[in-house]
Parts: structure tokens; sequence; C-alpha cells
């Protein structure tokens, strides 16, 4: 019987080992499973695979989506008073040289009533490029185009941060 005794008290020693033991592998295994997850979860939310998900989005997506929505409104044609403006003189003639010109600008509807109060601004710019001008400097295909540019520049640069798509000229006549 003092064998059975001896028996028993091992078993139960056993017992106890591997109740502790199991205990111990539990921890072990939950904080593993709960570092795999947390440490998966933070690596997504980093690479930005998330974002979809939470709502979040890059400044680049979100500018994209603006300029798609922007992009879709059809543009607005402005246009400004006719101007009429003497040309700088080459020679020694009598007879002063004339530019009467139309501009319409284009541009994105939200900027309008940006151009609107920056009008008189403007005009005066291109009133004083076109005195500087010669008619040589205004004749032809290649002086319109330098007349274009350099009223894009004109208005671009009293709208900054707003821009104007293209410029437009409705009427040129030289005199």
């Amino acid at each position: 019987m003092a064998d059975d005794d001896e028996l028993d008290d091992d078993e139960g020693e056993e017992e106890e080992e591997g109740k502790s033991g199991g205990g111990l592998k539990l921890i072990l295994i939950s904080a593993g499973v709960l570092v795999l997850i947390v440490g998966g979860a933070g690596g997504a939310y980093m690479s930005g695979a998330l974002d979809s998900l939470l709502g979040l989005e890059s400044a680049d997506v979100a500018a994209e989506k603006a300029a798609a929505e922007e992009a879709a409104l059809p543009p607005v044609y402005y246009e400004f008073p006719e101007l009429m403006v003497d040309l700088k003189q080459t020679t020694r003639k009598r007879r002063s040289q004339f530019l009467r010109i139309r501009v319409v600008a284009e541009l994105a509807p939200k900027n309008e009533e940006r151009l609107k109060l920056i009008e008189v601004k403007i005009l005066d710019g291109f009133q004083t490029h076109l005195r500087g001008q010669t008619r040589e400097d205004v004749a032809g295909k290649t002086g319109t185009d330098k007349l274009r540019a350099a009223f894009l520049d004109i208005v671009n640069n009293a709208m900054a941060p707003a821009r104007i798509e293209a410029v437009l000229f409705r009427q040129i006549i030289l005199q």
C-alpha cells in the first residue's frame, strides 16, 4: 500500500505540472496571436491598405477627385471690354498706329468671380504691354501668338493662385 500512496503522489505532481504548464502555454500562444494581429493591422495601416476601408484618402487622391469634378464642368468664357491702344512708333511718322482688340479668357467657373474683381488690374496690364509694342511686333501669326502668351501671363500673374486656361482673340485690327 505504501507503493500505491507513492504512485498516487507522483500522479498528483504530474497533474499539477500539466495544469500550470498548460496555462503558461495558453498565455504565450494568446500573446503571440495578439502580437501578430496588432503588427499586421499596424503594417496595413501604415502602408495605406486600410485607407479605403477607414474612409481615409491621401491628399493626392483627394486632389485628383477634385480636379475630375472640376473638369466635368464646362469652361466659362469671359469677354473683356474692347481695347484701343496706340502702338509705339518706330519712325517719326505723323500718323499714329492703333490696335483695336477684343480679348476673351477661358477659365474654370470657380475662378470667374476672382477675374471680375481684378478686371481693372488686368486691363491695365494689357494696355501697358500693348503700348510698348510696335506694329511689327503684333502683326501676323507670330505676333498674335506672342500677344496670346503675354496676355496669359498677365492674367495668371494677376489672378494667382487661380489660373485661366486660354486667351482667345475675338477681334484684332491694326490701323
